[in-house]
């Protein structure tokens, strides 16, 4: 098929009608006006590691099984420790959050989950100056206890299904802090 001048974006095209210009140049200067006071890298990663756990969770819409695929451990770790505790709290809470919002509900496990990765964002800042992985395998297994003893007092799953729970979360996060976060923090390294 043959691309008509209609149906091919332009870059040029943003610049022709006024509005749209006006929204680049606004949105521009916005963002230099806000890196003077905050890390825009910092912001891009938060919205960036939120969108991809709301892709984690439509798993969740086609597959019948429990399990806890989610950025949040991670993310929560990987900003404390590049950008400070600050980013990590906002981290930890943005990214389930988003999860609240995708879900469209609120529960009391997703307090319980906030919580444990708040704990993830602090452990991660306190623990900074160790290597990333090893970081991340002791926050990833102090908030699956965590999740595990504070899930069974409110007895919303079953024991088989906070195991799986568990072992899924665990195992993902193991993956992405052995093999994505040594490289991930070079380049948020870069970024600061």
């Amino acid at each position: 098929m043959e691309d008509t001048e209609e149906n091919t974006f332009q870059i040029s095209s943003l610049f022709r009608d006024k509005y749209k210009l006006r929204l680049v140049i606004i949105t521009v200067l916005t963002l230099m006006i806000l890196s003077v006071f905050i890390n825009i890298w910092a912001l891009v990663f938060i919205i960036t590691f939120s969108f991809l756990n709301s892709l984690l969770l439509s798993i969740e819409r086609y597959v019948s099984i429990t399990h806890d695929l989610e950025l949040s451990t991670f993310s929560a770790v990987m900003m404390s420790v590049s950008f400070g505790l600050g980013w990590g709290m906002t981290a930890a809470f943005f990214t389930k959050f988003m999860e609240i919002m995708y879900n469209k509900s609120m529960e009391i496990e997703d307090i319980l989950a906030i919580t444990s990765f708040m704990i993830a964002a602090v452990l991660g800042f306190i623990f900074r100056d160790m290597n990333i992985t090893e970081v991340g395998i002791v926050v990833t297994f102090a908030v699956n206890v965590f999740n595990f003893i504070t899930s069974s007092m409110v007895g919303y799953y079953t024991k088989y299904e906070l195991i799986f729970q568990v072992m899924t979360n665990i195992v993902l996060n193991l993956v992405l802090f052995v093999s994505a976060a040594p490289v991930l923090l070079t380049l948020l390294t870069l970024l600061r």
